[in-house]
């Protein structure tokens, strides 16, 4: 009995040893794995991190390269694509207009303002504000003309120069309930924007003793099928002849 008692120690204690170290290898293994997983994770958001990065800076990019660095609108070619991207998923009952705008007299301010190409990028960058106030696609406004999308200026764009152009739906309401033709409703905001552009220049006498500051429009409706490099090759006859009248008007070229 005793003998067996002397045994037992020796036994037992291989055995605790074992099963001791077998925790402690479990226990080892556990940490480094969980080490293992905290280091991945710590490279995936590394990585998430870089990748939303770059697409925010490839976005800031897209943006800068699409937009006017002045007034904030469209470039001509970022206008053009949209727009014929645009018109090619239109229903066959959606009816559209292109107008084109051209500063009259802006010349004249530009150069001779005493405070010469400041004032003429502040006059674009106030004749920009008035078209993105006016051309946009929707309006709680009723006798506004354009609906669509009007986030990031879709539907505006500085030409070059002092030119701009605009791209809107033409909807067959006014805010009596009255039904009007797309030419009449296009009067309609082809007026509000001369008005706006008035309001904005007129009441300074800076800008009337050089001239003032108007603005000749040319607008056509598209035609089925029509892109836009079409429309705006259009557009511009009928804003030539409004140049011209101007012209005669005032006995002066407004350009």
């Amino acid at each position: 009995m005793s003998s067996s008692r002397e045994r037992l120690p020796k036994i037992i204690t291989p055995l605790a040893a074992s099963i001791g170290g077998a925790a402690v290898g479990s226990y080892l293994r556990g940490r480094k794995a969980r080490r293992q997983g905290q280091l991945i994770n710590r490279f995936a958001q590394a990585a998430n991190a870089r990748a939303e990065k770059n697409q925010a800076e490839n976005e800031r990019l897209k943006h800068e390269v699409a937009h006017d660095d002045l007034t904030g609108l469209q470039t001509k070619k970022a206008f053009i694509a949209k727009g014929n991207k645009r018109l090619s998923r239109a229903r066959p009952d959606q009816v559209f207009a292109l107008a084109l705008f051209d500063l009259d007299n802006f010349k004249a301010i530009n150069d001779k303002h005493p405070e010469k190409y400041d004032e003429g990028d502040r006059t674009l960058k106030g004749v920009a504000e008035v078209l993105h106030e006016n051309v946009r696609s929707e309006d709680r406004s009723p006798d506004l003309l354009a609906h669509g999308n009007r986030e990031d200026n879709a539907e505006t764009a500085r030409l070059g120069g002092d030119e701009f152009a605009g791209l809107f739906e033409v909807t067959p309401r006014n805010e009596k309930g009255m039904v009007m033709s797309p030419t009449e409703r296009v009067s309609v905001i082809c007026d509000r924007i001369r008005t706006g552009i008035k309001d904005r220049f007129d009441n300074r006498p800076d800008i009337k003793e050089l001239g003032g500051l108007d603005i000749s429009i040319g607008v056509v409706i598209r035609e089925p099928g029509e892109t836009m490099e079409s429309m705006l090759s259009r557009a511009a006859h009928p804003m030539g002849q409004e140049k011209d009248q101007h012209h005669a008007e005032n006995g002066t070229y407004r350009s």
